[in-house]
Formats: C-alpha cells, structure tokens, sequence
C-alpha cells in the first residue's frame, strides 16, 4: 500500500529572535511560503500592517528581506549546531 508522504511541521521562530506574536505569525506563513497578501489574509490584516510586522522581524534578527529570514530560520532551527560563518567565507 502507499500512504501519503505528511509534509513536515513548519519550523517556528526561535524564542531569542525577541518575536512579537504577531511577527512569530508572519515569520511562520512566511516560512510556508506565503507572499504577503496572503499572510494578511490568513492573518485578518492589512498588506501594510505585514510588512510592517517584516520590517520589525529584519531588525531584530539583523537581516535585510524575506530570503534572509528563511535562511536564518533555516540555520539556526533545521541544522543548528553547524559553523555557519566558516562556510560563509568559503
């Protein structure tokens, strides 16, 4: 018999991030994928208040945009422990 695949749990966003709810909320849908009107929709707010909420998640984590945080996410919830900035200097 095959059985669907489950598609694994969304990582959430570390508690040292400092993350309001609502910008751990963002960082999640983000993480799923999702452009900004559809995390405001998912959300019941505006396009602005999303990119609001981004703008804050860029500073307190010290990235520049969306990518960023998906690859911070991914860094330091999915592989912690690696010696990132060795390999960045590669």
């Amino acid at each position: 018999m095959i059985a669907a695949e489950i598609a694994p749990p969304v990582p959430e966003a570390p508690a040292s991030w400092g993350l309001t709810p609502q910008e751990r909320a963002v960082v999640t849908h983000l993480a799923t994928g999702m452009g900004n009107a559809r995390i405001a929709e998912a959300m019941f707010i505006g396009e602005h208040t999303v990119e609001w909420h981004l703008r804050s998640v860029y500073g307190k984590i010290g990235v520049r945009n969306r990518q960023e945080v998906i690859s911070a996410l991914f860094r330091q919830v999915l592989l912690p422990g690696i010696e990132w900035d060795v390999l960045d200097r590669a």
